[in-house]
């Protein structure tokens, strides 16, 4: 063997260290992007876990300010009905300012004007939106400050992100991911509400 075979046969061993430090690098960086791809998942699947509690939680409110309406219904009517001839201040007029404090119309009256009030209170709390719902419209529709300030992250980041750049940090992937409902680095669209 000749000095110029020795040298290729150092070059060719060379080389195939090489590839092998360059297979084990990668195999390693592929298990890290499966790692992170497992935790994005688990963040989605916590997401919708926390969202669903957050529905049943929000339908129990509402059920509950619905019975409480209802109730106060029933006594606003139980009221209404007990002052007709109520009267024990023998005055005939239904303004209780002429009446006497201790009539009972005019407590009758104190229940039904509270009854009102407090079915007026309950009414925004039933007309309220449903602040679960999911209302994330697509990454294409949003702007690059708007976008930034709502995932909290840099203006530039945000501008990466909406060119369409998937070099991105877990960080970035999964602040977008909350805020837009879409996933960078396998470019799924959450499901809308």
């Amino acid at each position: 063997m000749d000095d110029t075979e020795v040298m290729d046969a150092l070059d060719l061993e060379a080389a195939l260290e090489r590839r092998d430090a360059t297979i084990a690098r990668l195999e390693a960086e592929i298990a890290e992007l499966k790692d992170g791809i497992a935790q994005l998942q688990e963040i989605v699947n916590s997401d919708a876990s926390e969202e669903e509690r957050l529905r049943a939680e929000n339908a129990s409110l509402k059920a509950e300010v619905e019975r409480q309406r209802a109730t106060l219904a029933a006594i606003e009517k139980l009221a209404l009905q007990a002052s007709i001839s109520s009267c024990t201040c023998l005055t005939k007029t239904p303004d209780i300012t002429f009446h006497n404090p201790g009539c009972r119309y005019v407590l009758l009256q104190y229940i039904v004007d509270q009854c009102e009030e407090s079915r007026a209170a309950l009414s925004p709390l039933s007309e309220a939106p449903d602040m679960t719902a999911v209302n994330k419209k697509p990454l294409s529709e949003w702007g690059c400050r708007e976008l930034a300030r709502a995932a909290g992250i840099s203006p530039t980041t945000a501008s990466r992100v909406l060119r369409g750049e998937t070099v991105l940090d877990a960080g970035t992937i999964v602040a977008v991911l909350k805020v837009t409902g879409h996933c960078l680095c396998c470019g799924r669209q959450e499901p809308r509400t």
